[in-house]
């Protein structure tokens, strides 16, 4: 195309139209087709590249989809296995509270049984229990082994109830002198009394002495108690009233109603009174 440019310059200098004419009819011509053919190769081209975003584009949404199903597994994996751990450490931690249920109640109905077994009530049905036996020795119709069996039990009876009525007595002269202690006037009598650990050592050692295994059996019914739960356990045994408590071991009123309260729920289970607590710590 430069070329036919050049020749047709030299004609047209020259003054040769018709060869100038000739030569600038075939320069546009060539001009015209190099134009066309580039136009061509350049729309190929933009189609090439259209054709090669459009695919790249689709590979990359195809790859992000493909991340994101993955994602959506990964997480759901994730939420299955921490469904799977709370379901298990749920079902164990009930299996547990339902064993320890369980395991309180038969220590409580142990403790009943041994509170009935000591109690006065208990010498009452020994006294009758021994009358019946009495009326069986005095019948006519008893063989000599019968004989023995019944004067052999009628003497482990009465022995037994011998030994109820000593340990009552015992024990009513023990809170005598649980009552006339420094420690016991310290808790009741000082206003404003802030007990030391030392202070609660020496009343649990004296409460212990009055009312053997008292300790013993209450941290058996409650084997998660605090500190503070004794202590107000061990307040109620003295009869420390309920304002007083608040002050020794510096809580709220409230605070100690709701400690003899949620006692009461644990040992037995169920909802009950202050009172209930009370009565149970002090026929403990």
């Amino acid at each position: 195309m430069d070329a036919y440019e050049y020749m047709a310059k030299i004609n047209k200098d020259d003054k040769n139209w018709d060869e100038y004419a000739r030569i600038q009819e075939q320069y546009e011509e060539l001009s015209k087709r190099i134009r066309e053919r580039t136009h061509t190769e350049t729309i190929a081209q933009m189609e090439h590249l259209y054709n090669y975003q459009t695919i790249e584009n689709a590979l990359s949404k195809s790859e992000i989809g493909n991340i994101h199903k993955k994602s959506i597994i990964f997480i759901c994996l994730i939420i299955i296995i921490i469904l799977s751990i709370i379901l298990v450490a749920g079902y164990n931690y009930i299996k547990k509270e339902r064993t320890e249920k369980l395991l309180q109640k038969q220590r409580f109905e142990k403790l009943k049984a041994e509170q009935l077994r000591y109690s006065l009530g208990q010498i009452e049905k020994n006294k009758q229990y021994i009358i019946e036996l009495e009326e069986k020795l005095s019948g006519q119709q008893v063989s000599g082994d019968e004989l023995e069996r019944l004067s052999l039990e009628k003497e482990r009876v009465d022995i037994e109830n011998r030994r109820i009525e000593y340990e009552n007595k015992e024990r009513t002269q023990l809170i005598g002198q649980l009552q006339k202690s420094d420690i016991y006037r310290k808790f009741h009598n000082e206003a404003g009394f802030r007990a030391t650990d030392s202070d609660w050592k020496e009343l649990e050692s004296l409460i212990d002495h009055t009312f053997p295994q008292f300790s013993k059996q209450l941290h058996l019914l409650l084997p998660k108690m605090t500190d503070i739960e004794f202590n107000v356990c061990c307040l109620v045994k003295i009869n420390v009233p309920a304002t007083n408590m608040a002050i020794i071991i510096n809580r709220s009123r409230q605070s100690v109603t709701m400690i003899r309260k949620r006692l009461y729920n644990k040992i037995y289970g169920e909802s009950g009174s202050t009172k209930d607590f009370d009565d149970f710590i002090l026929n403990l």
